[in-house]
């Protein structure tokens, strides 16, 4: 990423009275790494967010869906398409379906984070920036448009902006509940994922910002944390947690549904062990996906959710955060090579979840499916995690 010059403090609460509830204000007020947005549909239901850059061949950065059908629709001759969509399309065309430039521009085409004129990100809308550091009161008569934690400095917003504008691989496709333009910008002032607003005003509110952990400081912070901890959060919806192969991640918690049961696993992702899982008969084994699924719905155990969220589904969140992804992935894969240090199974007290569960976060006791009066928000608060495979299994062996 290219040295930037120094930006003073992040100062986006700067709103008169009247802004203050709606948070308009002018293009003349607005300094390079504003969290800016405007409304998108009638009575306010959606709006649209970008980072102000304020440079004259980049006015703001934003990320925005673009589906496979639309994505298959268009041409390099499209007059509505920006420089660099137009130059992707036409190599597209030159390379063979099923090589590794080809799908690596298709994810890239689908994934669109595009910098824009001011003009064009507000196509006539008002223009309205969203508020950081901001009171608790004023948090919560304006949750979409504020927040009460502290961004990055300007500078750093910018910074982290361009860096995934250039790499735009590098972050999540694209959902409209949970993984959205609100998701790319509030990361950008904060470098965290659970702050989105705008689809969940239940579950975000004052009290949930004031009990998260501190914003990263810098670009290169949270691009290190982006790399390495689990999204599951982001990556799944509030109830059904259904989830399509091509969206898995290596380390992820994956379940599906047997008979009144579900039965949980580990992905690996790799072509000769796709997941690694417990069960009574054959003990801790890898199997290929499709030998774990059985013809089930694929799903997604999300952690790091939000409590109100986590009530609407214990089963398959959790409110405590998991270990990085890479650790799971080594603990599975010591166990399923040490089978003989895991205990022998019980469908109720030493089952497939709590296998999964312990390769997440090191802790055996937050398996919910048959405790989930006894599993919620308010006993996982007290939990702390480990943050490595070595620092579970040390636990795990003195335990045991």
């Amino acid at each position: 990423m290219a040295a930037l010059v120094p930006l003073p403090p992040d100062d986006s609460s700067r709103l008169d009275y009247y802004g203050a509830f709606s948070h308009a204000i002018d293009v003349k007020d607005l300094k390079p790494g504003d969290h800016i947005y405007c409304h998108k549909s009638p009575f306010f239901f959606y709006s649209h967010h970008g980072i102000y850059i304020g440079e004259p061949d980049c006015e703001v950065i934003h990320f925005s869906g673009t589906s496979d059908s639309k994505l298959g629709s268009q041409s390099s001759s499209d007059s509505s398409l920006d420089d660099e969509t137009r130059q992707l399309l036409q190599e597209l065309q030159t390379l063979p379906k099923d090589s590794e430039r080809a799908k690596e521009i298709e994810k890239k085409l689908k994934i669109c984070i595009k910098s824009t004129t001011l003009a064009e990100f507000l196509n006539g809308s008002t223009l309205r920036l969203v508020a950081y550091g901001c009171s608790g009161f004023k948090h919560s008569v304006s949750l979409v448009s504020s927040h009460s934690v502290k961004a990055m400095p300007p500078s750093e917003t910018v910074k982290l902006a361009k860096h995934f504008h250039d790499h735009s691989e590098e972050w999540n496709e694209y959902h409209l509940s949970y993984n959205n333009c609100e998701t790319f910008a509030t990361f950008c002032k904060t470098g965290r994922l659970d702050l989105a607003a705008q689809l969940y005003q239940i579950v975000r509110n004052v009290a949930f910002e004031r009990n998260i952990g501190p914003t990263c400081q810098t670009a290169e912070e949270a691009l290190i944390k982006y790399q390495v901890e689990d999204d599951s959060a982001i990556r799944v919806g509030v109830t059904s947690h259904a989830i399509d192969k091509e969206r898995l991640k290596p380390g992820d918690q994956i379940y599906c549904y047997r008979n009144i049961c579900t039965h949980h696993g580990i992905y690996i992702g790799e072509p000769d062990c796709e997941v690694i899982h417990f069960s009574g008969a054959s003990r801790i084994n890898s199997t290929t996906l499709a030998e774990f699924q059985y013809g089930s719905t694929l799903r997604l155990v999300a952690y790091g959710y939000s409590g109100i969220k986590h009530l609407f589904a214990i089963v398959s969140s959790h409110y405590i955060k998991a270990m990085p992804p890479s650790e799971t992935v080594k603990l599975a894969k010591h166990f399923r090579d040490h089978a003989e240090e895991w205990g022998e199974y019980h469908l109720k007290h030493n089952n497939s979840e709590r296998f999964a569960c312990f390769c997440k976060t090191g802790l055996l006791d937050i398996a919910a499916q048959f405790h989930q009066f006894e599993r919620s928000v308010f006993t996982e608060r007290r939990k702390e995690p480990c943050k490595t495979s070595e620092e579970a299994l040390e636990k795990y062996r003195e335990r045991n």
